[in-house]
């Protein structure tokens, strides 16, 4: 499901955009587990970024529990088994304990020799 699910994504992301990308091959895959940490200035490049990546290494995206909670996203995000983190800023203690389940989730999956994809810059890009 996941495949035709990427296969889907890059065929809509093709009527708006032409994506080149450059160095991809660099990335040699050695049995070792990838964290992916790239930058994204505009929302469309996670779901670009995602779609690049799937077929040679199938990363879990990292997203926040604000952009993953609709009806339609939430689907997909499970599909592709996102971790999600939520918003620190809406509350307190409970948030805090989920923030601490997510980083659990995230070192779980390197250490099981799953791909992680976080995007650091989280908001401060936008």
């Amino acid at each position: 499901m996941q495949w035709l699910l990427n296969i889907l994504v890059r065929a809509l992301l093709w009527l708006r955009y032409r994506v080149t990308v450059k160095g991809l091959e660099k990335i040699q895959p050695d049995g070792r587990p990838i964290l992916f940490l790239p930058n994204h200035p505009a929302l469309i490049d996670p779901v670009i970024v995602m779609t690049r990546l799937f077929g040679r290494f199938h990363p879990r995206p990292l997203a926040d529990e604000a952009q993953v909670d609709r009806m339609f996203v939430r689907r997909i995000a499970g599909l592709m088994r996102t971790i999600v983190i939520p918003d620190l800023s809406t509350g307190g203690r409970e948030k805090r304990t989920q923030v601490r389940t997510g980083i659990e989730q995230v070192v779980q999956a390197l250490n099981r020799g799953d791909n992680v994809l976080l995007y650091p810059a989280g908001r401060l890009m936008r």
